[in-house]
């Protein structure tokens, strides 16, 4: 479980607090106003922020409420399940129900709120903020992100109706953190800074906020938020499979230009709603699993790539089970030395055993054929007193862990020799007479 961190900012706490998180560097300022705008005082201020690895959540609020809005808005943010469609609609709707604010101070108040998630591809930030206006978006090119901040008079909260006036919509901002270096977060009394903040030592900015203060009317609040880089979703890869022997097969893929780990799942459902980790390779080059499947149930298989923690889509799924064994193909039949045959065929490396089957005729009746061997080697040979002349053979592969039941097709048959071949004299004299021996042949 992530750290989680909380921080309050007001007239109890330090003028300045620093850190760095999955999030960036940060950096807050508070600074009481020193000049009452009247007898009750300088409008009070207060920050509100929690992160931890995946989430920060932050409030700037403005008024008699600042207190209790940051606190209690903020704490909404980090807790509430957000969704791209419906904000800030779902804002506005909590803060609306004005039940729940019966204990809040009277007087209106404004806020400045926003929500930063990095668990997502690209990250995503949500902002909204209503009766202030200090808030800004700087991209890595220094440009800003263009925001809707111009307010309307007597815009705000009230715990008797909500926001206001009754049935304004919040300013909002939803996006991709991708490309985005800074966030800066300003109450109405530092107003001033808000151009400067970026530029400024936290000396300079801790100056420049006493300063101000002198004749600010409400608090200073500052909260300033430099970005780490987002990361990017490794783009998807096709995922193949090959048999490299009878009991091992090898899962591949081309490799993601961005990814820095893949991970293997495997499920008994093509829609792996019972997904598993079955290996994470944390080398971008381990683009290859060799690895031997359940025997006797099918299994379904995908990757993923990550690039440092941010997931991309999942491959297609492979099924390698049942195994489909390739078709062995049959050389010609050889006369064997005693006279039988000698048969061969190209093996097939996902084969445990191959089937060989005779038949005086090409169609391999069922009725007129033999299985004359079984085993695991890639011939065979016939001795002439176990088989009739002028035969038709055929060969399968077999694979009794993987395809027990399906072995590959027959392969297309060949027919043994007709006649021996001729001999041809090596050596003729008065005395003697030589020739070349001929395969098959048992007497001349």
């Amino acid at each position: 479980m992530s750290n989680v961190q909380r921080i309050h900012l007001g007239p109890e706490s330090a003028p300045f607090e620093q850190g760095r998180s999955a999030h960036g560097r940060w950096r807050t300022v508070f600074q009481h106003a020193a000049a009452p705008t009247d007898e009750a005082g300088p409008t009070p201020a207060a920050l509100e922020m929690i992160h931890d690895a995946e989430r920060l959540v932050f409030t700037i609020a403005e008024g008699d409420a600042a207190d209790l809005l940051a606190e209690r808005l903020t704490e909404y943010l980090w807790q509430r399940e957000l969704a791209n469609g419906d904000w800030p609609e779902n804002l506005r709707g909590w803060l609306a129900d004005t039940a729940q604010w019966a204990d809040a101070p009277d007087g209106r108040t404004g806020f400045i709120c926003g929500r930063l998630e990095r668990a997502l591809a690209g990250g995503r930030i949500y902002l909204a903020w209503l009766g202030m206006n200090g808030v800004r978006l700087l991209k890595r090119s220094v440009l800003s992100v263009a925001l809707a901040t111009a307010t309307e008079k007597d815009e705000g909260w009230t715990r008797a109706h909500g926001p206001e006036p009754v049935g304004m919509a919040l300013h909002a901002y939803r996006g991709s953190l991708f490309g985005l270096d800074r966030l800066v977060a300003v109450s109405g009394g530092a107003a001033p800074l808000y151009d400067e903040v970026p530029d400024l030592s936290n000396r300079d900015l801790l100056q420049a906020a006493a300063d101000w203060s002198a004749q600010a009317a409400g608090d200073l609040v500052v909260f300033d938020l430099r970005l780490n880089p987002v990361l990017s979703a490794p783009n998807s890869v096709m995922l193949n499979y090959r048999w490299s022997s009878s009991d091992r097969c090898d899962l591949y893929w081309h490799p993601s230009p961005n990814a820095t780990t893949y991970r293997i799942e495997e499920a008994t459902t093509a829609s792996f709603s019972d997904a598993r980790l079955l290996a994470e390779m944390t080398d971008n080059r381990q683009v290859q699993y060799r690895f031997s499947p359940p025997v006797g149930s099918q299994r379904f298989y995908r990757v993923i790539p990550f690039n440092q923690g941010v997931p991309g889509e999942p491959s297609n799924a492979v099924s390698p089970t049942p195994m489909i064994l390739n078709t062995p193909a049959m050389q010609p039949v050889e006369w064997s030395a005693d006279g039988g045959y000698h048969l061969r065929w190209m093996p097939v490396p996902q084969a445990t055993s191959y089937e060989l089957q005779s038949s005086e005729a090409p169609d391999f009746a069922i009725n007129e054929s033999t299985i004359v061997y079984r085993g695991e080697r890639p011939e065979t040979f016939l001795t002439y007193t176990d088989i009739v002349p002028r035969l038709y053979f055929r060969v399968r592969a077999i694979n009794v862990l993987y395809a027990p039941n399906a072995p590959s097709l027959w392969s297309e048959p060949v027919r043994s020799p007709l006649r021996l071949d001729t001999p041809h004299f090596t050596h003729v004299s008065q005395r003697r007479i030589e020739w070349e021996p001929v395969p098959g042949a048992r007497h001349y």
